[in-house]
């Protein structure tokens, strides 16, 4: 079968197509002989599938056989018995986080003020410390004995997933020594920008870090070994030069190519996932047979292969409650605001609709994808959050595994990641640039400035609002998450409802957009503080309170003030029509 499938591939040119067998029979550990019979024509890789040979002995005797024969023995490195001991760790980490009512998505219902969620989340977070470390020493430990097996076999080998620093370092050091590629030959599969994410703890936000210039620290950190601090200052700077040399335009044109480069990496990941774990069917079958699938009470643990509670209502309505940030994000209503022609609107608006739904639809079955591919055995089982996360780059490495060309697309896959991070930082530079030189300089303290001074007070604010963002990414493990949390609430609290009132209330008056912008900005901050820590029913986000309490005091107090001028009235009208 495998060989009538490879003549109609190579007669298609699609693909090259090989079959390997297990180092040890039927995967027992032990058994060899089954490598005696095999031909290097039609085997020329043999492998353990997503696991380790336990014993030593056994696996020089398999790659004696490999080497004699010239097949390649690629390897997962990961001694068995230590990675059985961090079991207990995570276990008990998930028994406290059930304890404490937390879930993978719950972070929003988190009071770090109560002294006794704050020890268990702690806890939490030393039992999964304890977990990566054995972990960690368990991929070291193996990667180091095969090396050291393939250099006394003389053997061809390649060592798939490598995540851990030493692991990356000892094979550094072997093909530095190691020279004479007919004796020994070394392929690395390490997992790009692992390192990037590895400090993350799964499920606990008070190890999370969403800066956008920590982001890109981290990933040129782990792709090419820069400085953490370094890089994240370096990345801040073309941002900001880009930022302040180009302005709106620049802003515009580098989101728009951007917008491509993480398009294509959708796409990209998308179809190689769904091809890799055996088309569309296998997917929706794999996604079908986990418990919680689809389902608005629960979701999927991966640790545990059972259903998770969500968390309950409340932690769905604070969930729901994320999309009334999107009403009074500036930086994305910018992208309207500057449209050539008024006319192109609705086509606009039609277009941006249609593509989110798209992207992020594309996004969220990516992740289902993965699932298959580690199911089809192209990836290691991915059992926890933090590396589930790296789902996009885990594919891309492999995709960059067939050849020069399919290594470009891995790295346009890459670039992906960057460039969401960039998109959103120059956006929200520049929006807070305009609103300090237009509207907080020009309009609130009414002192008027000609166009060149407007500029120069636009650079600098974007210069010291950049510093600013990179005082705060200075630590790689701050947590920075809660803080975009709380600028996200804020956002949405004192704009949203006031931005929708604004086009479909006529009778909305500049009284009434004050007072919700007022008392929308203050009750996040009331019901963050105050309110929230009460527990229970109270511990929703405080975006959803404050979008309610900013909607009500713009329309109460819009009835009671005088009703808009005629100008006004008529300008609504006509741009409505």
């Amino acid at each position: 079968t495998a060989m009538k499938i490879e003549r109609e591939a190579a007669a298609l040119g699609l693909t090259h197509l090989f079959q390997t067998v297990s180092i040890t029979k039927n995967f027992d550990g032990k058994d060899t002989s089954h490598l005696d019979y095999i031909d290097k024509k039609f085997i020329p890789v043999i492998t353990e599938d997503g696991r380790d040979v336990p014993e030593s002995s056994v696996m020089l005797e398999g790659m004696t056989k490999a080497s004699e024969k010239g097949i390649v023995v690629s390897c997962h490195c990961e001694d068995v018995s230590l990675a059985k001991m961090a079991k207990p760790f995570r276990q008990r980490a998930l028994e406290l986080m059930e304890e404490t009512g937390l879930s993978a998505w719950g972070y929003d219902e988190i009071d770090f003020d109560d002294e006794e969620i704050s020890d268990k989340v702690n806890q939490i977070d030393l039992e999964l410390t304890k977990a990566n470390e054995i972990l960690a020493l368990a991929e070291d430990l193996a990667t180091t004995r095969n090396i050291m097996i393939a250099k006394q076999a003389e053997c061809h080998v390649h060592l798939a997933h490598v995540s851990t620093a030493n692991a990356i370092m000892a094979i550094r050091e072997v093909k530095n020594t190691v020279l004479d590629e007919d004796l020994c030959f070394f392929a690395d599969e390490a997992v790009a920008s692992y390192q990037a994410f590895e400090e993350e703890v799964p499920f606990v936000p008070a190890k999370k870090n969403d800066s956008g210039f920590a982001a890109c620290g981290k990933l040129f950190n782990s792709l090419f070994g820069v400085d953490y601090t370094v890089a994240m200052v370096g990345s801040a700077i073309v941002i900001v030069l880009y930022t302040v040399t180009g302005g709106f335009k620049a802003v515009s044109t580098t989101d728009f190519i951007q917008s491509i480069v993480m398009s294509i990496a959708l796409v990209a990941v998308l179809i190689y996932g769904i091809q890799t774990a055996g088309g569309m069917e296998a997917v929706i079958a794999n996604a079908k047979a986990l418990p919680g699938h689809l389902s608005l009470s629960d979701i999927y643990d991966v640790t545990t292969g059972s259903a998770m509670s969500y968390g309950g209502v409340i932690a769905i309505i604070s969930t729901l409650a994320w999309g009334l940030g999107y009403f009074g994000m500036p930086h994305i209503l910018l992208r309207f605001m500057a449209i050539e022609d008024e006319n192109k609107l609705k086509l606009s608006r039609r277009v941006a609709t249609v593509w989110v739904f798209i992207a992020m639809g594309a996004a969220i079955v990516i992740g289902v994808v993965g699932l298959g591919v580690t199911n089809a055995g192209v990836l290691e089982y991915l059992d926890n959050a933090s590396s589930a996360e790296t789902i996009m780059v885990r594919l891309a490495g492999v995709i960059s595994e067939h050849g020069i060309l399919t290594a470009i697309l891995a790295g346009v896959i890459l670039a992906g990641v960057l460039a969401a991070t960039m998109s959103t930082a120059d956006s929200q530079m520049l929006a807070a640039a305009s609103s300090v030189s237009e509207n907080i300089i020009g309009e609130f303290f009414g002192i008027k400035l000609d166009e060149k001074k407007k500029l120069v007070t636009a650079r600098v604010a974007i210069v010291i609002i950049a510093i600013l963002g990179v005082l705060f990414a200075l630590d790689p493990n701050s947590s920075v998450f809660r803080i975009v949390s709380f600028a996200w609430a804020g956002f949405g609290g004192a704009f949203g409802a006031l931005t929708l009132l604004s086009l479909f209330w006529k009778r909305t008056t500049l009284a009434g957009a004050l007072a919700g912008m007022i008392s929308g900005g203050a009750m996040v901050f009331i019901w963050k503080f105050a309110v929230k820590p009460i527990g229970g029913v109270f511990a929703i986000y405080e975006l959803l309170p404050a979008f309610i309490v900013s909607f009500i005091f713009i329309v109460v107090v819009s009835l009671l003030t005088k009703t808009p001028d005629e100008d006004v009235i008529k300008e609504f009208e006509a741009s409505k029509g």
